[in-house]
């Protein structure tokens, strides 16, 4: 009789970090950094040249440091690589994820990529049944591409399945797989092993690590989260045109376990009144000679400009910019249209608003 391995409904797992150090590093550099994330230094092995352009990589197990700017080029820094495996060997030493990322800021890394990971061992999504629904169109999702991918041996047993959303070079990628058969795992020890994973990079991998640092969120709600945010299964008896005022299939509700979407966007930043003017300049200033030119009165273009401030009420936030617009925020926009006008002058361009 096979025995069963008692294991809880979802895990949470981060199955890969890449971050950049803001220092050149040289084999003293290395020793230094590694007792300061508290690893065995005695177990650095030198590897045979660098990747991604360094020229150097040391090895502890599986993780990978690379440092090493090649002559000339502007400095790379130093890039710690921690793969899938090497994050599973930190782990089996007792590691502490939250200690580590937290570590990391601290020495001043930027994460270039951090992928989150829930793995079901209950089986709340079925592979199969997922992409029954986005060829169904029972689905919203932020993506544009989906791919699924399942392998058979000689015999018509399944060796592999994979739901994946998105693009690997961009900023988010989503997978769903069946972990157990990537695994290998024949028997019946563990009856289901899918893992649900996010691979974030750049912006979106800096704020979740943020996320986890200061305990905003569980690994296990952020990742429901993201997910929530990127793409949602819709009942199959759902109707009308407007799908996201569709109802969400109760399996993958059940999943998300009242997680509400949670996007990691930056917010776009406040506009200033010194990029209003340069975008008036590059956006408008083409369109106003064209009008000039065409109607061979500078004077009529010039009136239409100041009609058209006139006549304009201000949305909520111009007027706030306006109205907060501080001393230097002045200064900036009078100096840029000063010089603007300096530049006309030095050219022997200016002429009178009047024919």
């Amino acid at each position: 009789m096979q025995n069963i391995i008692e294991l809880p409904n979802l895990s949470f797992c981060i199955d890969w970090v890449t971050v950049s150090l803001p220092f050149e590093a040289d084999k003293e550099k290395i020793i230094e950094l590694c007792k300061a994330l508290n690893w065995d230094w005695t177990q650095l092995s030198v590897g045979r040249g660098g990747t991604n352009g360094y020229l150097y990589k040391n090895t502890i197990g599986y993780i990978s440091l690379l440092y090493g700017t090649p002559k000339g080029a502007t400095s790379m820094g130093t890039c710690i690589v921690i793969s899938g495996k090497a994050c599973r060997q930190l782990e089996s030493l007792g590691f502490n994820w939250v200690e580590f990322l937290s570590d990391l800021l601290s020495l001043g890394a930027k994460f270039t990529r951090l992928d989150l990971a829930i793995d079901d061992y209950y089986g709340f999504l079925n592979i199969s049944t997922m992409k029954h629904y986005i060829d169904n169109k029972f689905v919203t999702s932020r993506f544009n591409r989906t791919n699924y991918n399942e392998q058979m041996d000689t015999n018509g047993n399944k060796t592999a399945e994979m739901l994946s959303l998105g693009s690997r070079t961009s900023n988010i990628y989503i997978r769903f797989y069946d972990k157990k058969l990537e695994q290998k795992i024949s028997n019946d020890s563990i009856s289901v092993w899918n893992r649900y994973e996010i691979e974030l990079k750049k912006d979106q991998a800096n704020t979740a690590a943020n996320i986890l640092i200061n305990n905003e969120e569980d690994g296990i709600t952020l990742v429901r989260k993201l997910l929530a945010n990127y793409i949602n299964f819709k009942d199959l008896n759902s109707t009308g045109k407007n799908k996201t005022r569709w109802k969400n299939a109760e399996w993958w509700d059940d999943f998300l376990d009242n997680c509400k979407g949670l996007s990691l966007a930056k917010p776009l930043e406040e506009t200033t009144l010194l990029q209003k003017i340069i975008w008036v300049k590059n956006a408008m200033s083409s369109t106003l000679k064209m009008l000039t030119i065409a109607l061979d009165n500078k004077g009529l273009v010039l009136q239409f400009v100041d009609d058209s401030i006139t006549l304009t009420e201000l949305n909520i936030k111009n007027a706030k910019l306006a109205i907060e617009a501080t001393p230097r925020d002045k200064y900036e926009v009078i100096a840029f249209i000063n010089d603007l006008h300096q530049t006309v002058k030095n050219e022997g361009l200016g002429e009178n608003y009047e024919r």
